[in-house]
């Protein structure tokens, strides 16, 4: 788990690791999203182990610039928070991080990512953010 504490340890020899990516987004508004993600991590550490790297970014450590940066390389990315419409003339929808900051669909657009799994459990008026 990386984290507070570091990185886990590494896999046994041969085996490939699989990363995921939690993402409790709320800002203290939506404490469910939090306890989701936190029960996520301990069941994914618990089933998985040190098959998995799992990134848990939340609270303030949920800036923009983490978030982009962890996404290329999440096979897994679970999203738990709000999603607003952008600000922008097509007002693509944008996830609203707990820093304030906001990540949206143009950042993503030409970007290379790993995800064979996405979980967006947003509350809004869109259904989430295209990954496609």
């Amino acid at each position: 788990i990386q984290g507070e504490g570091g990185p886990a340890a590494r896999p046994p020899r041969g085996r490939r690791r699989l990363t995921g990516l939690l993402l409790p987004g709320a800002a203290g508004d939506l404490p469910h999203a939090a306890r989701e993600a936190e029960r996520l991590l301990d069941l994914l550490w618990r089933r998985a182990g040190d098959r998995m790297e799992l990134v848990f970014l939340g609270g303030q450590r949920a800036t923009r610039q983490a978030v982009l940066d962890a996404l290329p390389r999440a096979e897994l990315l679970h999203w738990c928070g709000h999603t607003r419409p952008g600000a922008g003339a097509d007002g693509a929808p944008r996830w609203e991080l707990p820093t304030g900051e906001h990540v949206d669909s143009g950042d993503l657009r030409g970007a290379r990512l790993a995800a064979r799994l996405v979980v967006a459990n947003s509350c809004g008026p869109d259904d989430g953010l295209p990954f496609a």
